[in-house]
């Protein structure tokens, strides 16, 4: 059969053929080819009698060197050489991808392994059912974000055992935890009543008992008698030369670091030593030539923010 090929007339020169035409017809006994030539002519076949393309890269014949059987041959030689070579390189890049996503998997499941078993105890009560709740369900540092790293769309299945099991462990804490917290608010709850209750006299229970009564307005009071007793405390312990105000709100401008002189940076030390508080809780609201205002926050055993506002001399040593 006749095949139209390509000729590269400078190849052709070079081997001192003439190649008066860049495009010819080879005659080619099919049968003579071995199975790999066929298949070849049979991929790259184009129109019934193309080998060749508009289109120039490694996946198309390449023009015959001579416009010959023999450069035909060549051709063909050539082309299995490069989709061989091809295959190759294919191969090897998907046995490289294959390794590093396994070392990914095994990074991944490494990383599963050690965050699932952490459990957040220094942290408030909100930041760990966050934090649990990601680590669980997907978060920034949950299960979803290593599959996807791993280049999983699923984990393996003993890891999938293992998180299983570490969701269970980690469900019941939460369980355990939300229950203490619970019961600690019913706790607070009645001795809020309790409170509540010392202050109502007999018209005020029986108007209570039909809804009558504005108990938000008696709750306040609660509150208010914990501030006026932390107030109390405070200056107990400060001292008369500290002007001590408590309140549910105070703006809380914090005055910090350049602007904080050596004297006025020891005052802050020794009310948070003398209050038992950690390094930091309080901070300076504002100062002048004549006093200094500091702020701390608190929340006290009935669930009261209590913000304390402490004002004392700025001559003081």
């Amino acid at each position: 059969m006749k095949l139209q090929c390509k000729i590269d007339q400078s190849a052709s020169i070079r081997r001192g053929i003439n190649a008066p035409h860049s495009i010819t017809d080879i005659e080619v006994d099919v049968a003579a080819l071995t199975q790999p030539q066929r298949d070849y002519i049979a991929t790259h076949l184009r129109d019934g009698h193309k080998m060749w393309s508009e289109y120039s890269n490694d996946n198309y014949p390449k023009p015959l060197k001579e416009p010959t059987e023999k450069g035909f041959l060549e051709m063909i030689e050539h082309g299995i050489a490069l989709e061989a070579a091809s295959r190759a390189r294919e191969e090897a890049s998907a046995k490289k991808r294959a390794e590093e996503t396994e070392a990914r998997i095994k990074e991944a499941c490494a990383l599963i392994v050690q965050d699932v078993k952490k459990v957040c105890v220094n942290t408030t009560d909100t930041d760990i059912y966050r934090t649990e709740e990601d680590a669980l369900n997907g978060g920034s540092c949950g299960r979803d974000t290593y599959i996807t790293g791993a280049g999983y769309t699923s984990l393996p299945p003993e890891i999938q055992k293992l998180w299983d099991a570490e969701a269970q462990r980690r469900a019941a804490i939460l369980a355990e935890r939300k229950a203490a917290q619970d019961a600690k608010t019913a706790a607070i709850e009645l001795e809020i009543e309790a409170r509540i209750d010392a202050m109502l006299n007999d018209t005020q229970r029986q108007m209570r008992q039909r809804g009558m009564l504005n108990i938000k307005e008696f709750r306040e009071k609660v509150w208010k008698a914990e501030r006026i007793a932390i107030r109390g405390e405070v200056r107990d312990k400060l001292g008369d030369a500290y002007d001590v105000e408590t309140g549910a709100y105070f703006y809380e401008g914090n005055i910090s670091g350049p602007e904080i002189s050596q004297k006025q940076f020891r005052h802050l030390v020794h009310i948070e030593n003398t209050l038992g508080l950690k390094p930091g809780g309080v901070h300076v609201q504002q100062y002048s030539k004549t006093s200094i205002t500091v702020f701390y926050r608190i929340t006290t055993p009935l669930g009261c923010d209590v913000y304390v506002k402490i004002r004392y001399p700025a001559s003081m040593e």
